[in-house]
């Protein structure tokens, strides 16, 4: 009878092991698939976030391609940023903290200009900032040459006067041009323009100033981080609008690293901009 009990005991004891076994076996597999599930779901959203800034960028191309074809090149060869919009927007959120932007726009906002070149009775806005006080604007290129030989108008932030302007060069290389009034006068001025670039890396904070939501509202300010630079090409991601190009970029500094030339599409979160050198080089002029 005592060898029986023992018997027992020890079956009981080799199944008690068993299903252990299994029960181990099975919470292994368990965890398993949730990892598995977990590197598919984060592959699936790495690819959607990789095809989303692909087409993006394809957008970029193709919208400045008929503007102009050497920034349309170097979009071309820029990889847009992969990633949740959350993310980045925590990035641009880190980034911006302990930027003085109230100073910044202050001490700018009064040299943002709505430029205004008519063609058949139709206004064509952009954005353009004084770069010198006897009256010298910059702006985009394609801003003046969606309407070639048209009257060119000004109106700087803050008044409601109209000054009539004139081209007086655009670049053949990038999309910049400069505007003189035809009045004598002292008019309003940025602070300056970045020569070198330093505060431009990638992830540092920048702003943008300008005429976002058209010729009816007042010059709004954006901050951003800049996600990939070039000699050609200044990447942002920040808020553009309809009458966007031809906004200064403000490192911060407050000093101008670079000049909006557009976006995707109205209303996209990554901008491209002309940067620091080729402005600098530009106003030296030939």
């Amino acid at each position: 009878m005592t060898v029986s009990r023992r018997g027992s005991v020890a079956v009981r004891v080799v199944l008690l092991l068993v299903a252990a076994a299994i029960v181990a076996i099975g919470v292994g597999a368990r965890a398993w698939q949730r990892r598995a599930a977990a590197r598919a779901r984060e592959q699936v959203a790495r690819r959607i976030g990789s095809d989303s800034a692909a087409a993006t960028l394809q957008r970029a191309i193709a919208a400045m391609q008929s503007r102009d074809t050497v920034f349309a090149a170097a979009l071309s060869k820029r990889v847009l940023p992969a990633g949740s919009a959350t993310l980045v927007q925590a990035r641009i959120q880190r980034a911006v903290t302990s930027v003085p932007f109230a100073s910044i726009h202050d001490r700018n906002v009064d040299a943002l200009a709505l430029v205004s070149t008519e063609a058949v009775g139709t206004p064509l806005p952009g954005t353009a900032f004084g770069v010198s006080p006897e009256g010298r604007l910059m702006t985009s290129r394609h801003v003046l040459q969606a309407a070639a030989g048209a009257r060119v108008r000004v109106r700087y932030a803050g008044t409601n006067v109209w000054l009539p302007a004139r081209v007086l060069r655009v670049s053949d290389t990038a999309d910049l041009a400069l505007i003189q009034l035809d009045a004598r006068g002292r008019y309003p001025a940025i602070v300056g323009v970045s020569h070198n670039g330093m505060l431009a890396r990638v992830g540092a904070p920048v702003a943008s100033i300008g005429f976002a939501a058209g010729a009816d509202a007042r010059p709004t300010m954006t901050a951003g981080m800049v996600s990939a630079l070039g000699a050609d090409l200044l990447q942002i991601q920040a808020y553009a609008g309809e009458s966007s190009s031809g906004s200064p970029v403000f490192d911060a500094r407050g000093d101008v690293v670079g000049v909006v030339a557009g976006s995707a599409t109205a209303g996209e979160r990554v901008l491209f901009a002309v940067p620091w050198g080729r402005v600098t080089e530009f106003l030296k002029g030939p």
